[in-house]
């Protein structure tokens, strides 16, 4: 069976797309975690050490910080701009995904699960794949190994996957 995809999806997919990409590791250890939104922490990161920095600025320039305020203060600058530095990689995955006009075609055989995009696959056994997790707006294939990869899909197209794994006596946990 072969499920063609000609659409990106909105930046709300794309965005829980990279957040499951980013949290991959975990999914493996644990099909079942919750998926954190990584923007969303990044920028309460940024404001908390905002301030706590406005805080020890503030002390440093009234003369009762002395050198810890000052170490502090610029060990928690570097941890914000580390944040802020992920924040604009995570928006520059948002734009490669929204600017890559491949067609991907989902492939499901006897062997197992693959997507394919213009010349190049990704291919999962059915016998590596731990579980199938529907997530807000895509669904994946959680593979039992990090190194296996990760066959994700809009979740719009899960239906179509259940039926032929159904049909096809393929027993897989799916997990909603």
């Amino acid at each position: 069976m072969q499920i063609e995809i000609n659409e990106k999806g909105d930046v709300k997919l794309i965005k829980e797309y990279i957040n499951i990409i980013c949290q991959y590791r975990r999914f493996v250890k644990n099909p079942f975690a919750n998926v954190r939104n990584l923007w969303h922490d990044y920028y309460i990161y940024c404001a908390v050490i905002a301030l706590l920095c406005t805080s020890f600025v503030r002390d440093i320039v009234k003369g009762n910080g002395g050198a810890v305020a000052m170490f502090l203060t610029g060990a928690l600058m570097f941890a914000m701009a580390t944040r802020v530095v992920r924040i604009v990689n995570l928006n520059k995955m948002v734009k490669k995904v929204k600017r890559d006009n491949r067609k991907s075609i989902i492939i499901l055989d006897e062997s197992g699960v693959g997507i394919e995009k213009e010349g190049s696959v990704l291919k999962l056994s059915w016998k590596k794949i731990k579980a199938l997790r529907e997530f807000d707006e895509i669904a994946c294939f959680i593979a039992n190994d990090v190194g296996e990869g990760i066959v994700s899909f809009n979740k719009k197209y899960l239906g179509q996957i259940e039926q032929y794994m159904k049909e096809n006596e393929i027993d897989i946990q799916l997990i909603r």
